[in-house]
């Protein structure tokens, strides 16, 4: 797929901040500075590379230092800044946007707390092949993530697990692409409680509707200072 101008991009960064420093002051992840720029902006400069210009920010916790950046970022793309809430999870945020691009037949979704240097062209493709309704990136990173119910070349997700512990298993990697048929499912709703990895993967699961791309290069999501401090070596 060539023109990708008219895909809108939602992230999600409405979720709580990384104390650093001494201080230990709080940053939303969505602004935490790496060699002088936001971690937002490497996320959108990533898109903008693959042809996306259009861009929907679900902001909620630090709101207005999302606000403030997006006045003075000039990039060749359309920025919207979105209030969505300062406790409401994932699925809530995503539900409230949904008037925005439901007319979309085809909608990206990342968070802004998280760096890879994902093929969104390959990503996309594996969408489009699939006929699916959703599909995410599968990452190969034992950590703290549930496993993605993965069987040999079988790409669609078929369930989770509770820890990783092998080398083979793999894990969500936060980067989606979705048919607009996502908005007319149950479990999407604008309750402060819906969780978008949790009973809207379920659905998608239990109809056979989520596919899966791996992605074995870069990932590293921020969630500590420590995080931060790899991200800045692997940016120098």
């Amino acid at each position: 797929m060539k023109n990708k101008s008219n895909i809108p991009v939602v992230i999600l960064a409405g979720g709580n901040g990384v104390p650093l420093g001494e201080n230990g002051e709080n940053i939303p992840k969505a602004m935490i500075c790496i060699h002088g720029k936001p971690m937002l902006q490497y996320i959108i400069e990533h898109y903008i590379k693959f042809g996306y210009q259009k861009f929907i920010l679900c902001a909620g916790k630090g709101g207005e230092m999302i606000t403030g950046f997006v006045k003075n970022y000039h990039p060749n793309a359309e920025i919207t800044v979105v209030d969505t809430g300062v406790e409401n999870r994932t699925g809530s945020r995503i539900a409230q946007i949904a008037d925005m691009v439901k007319d979309n037949p085809l909608i990206a979704l990342t968070y802004a707390d998280t760096y890879s240097n994902v093929d969104l062209d390959k990503a996309l493709d594996a969408h489009i092949r699939s006929g699916k309704t959703a599909t995410l990136l599968a990452v190969n990173n034992p950590t703290r993530f549930r496993i993605l119910g993965l069987v040999d070349n079988d790409t669609s997700v078929r369930g989770f697990a509770s820890k990783p512990v092998l080398e083979r298993d793999f894990i969500n990697g936060g980067f989606y692409f979705m048919s607009k048929n996502v908005f007319s499912l149950a479990s999407l709703t604008k309750d402060a409680n819906c969780t978008f990895e949790n009973e809207v993967f379920e659905e998608l699961v239990k109809m056979k509707q989520l596919n899966s791309c791996k992605h074995l290069g870069m990932w590293i999501p921020v969630d500590c200072e420590r995080d931060v401090n790899i991200l800045k070596q692997v940016l120098k």
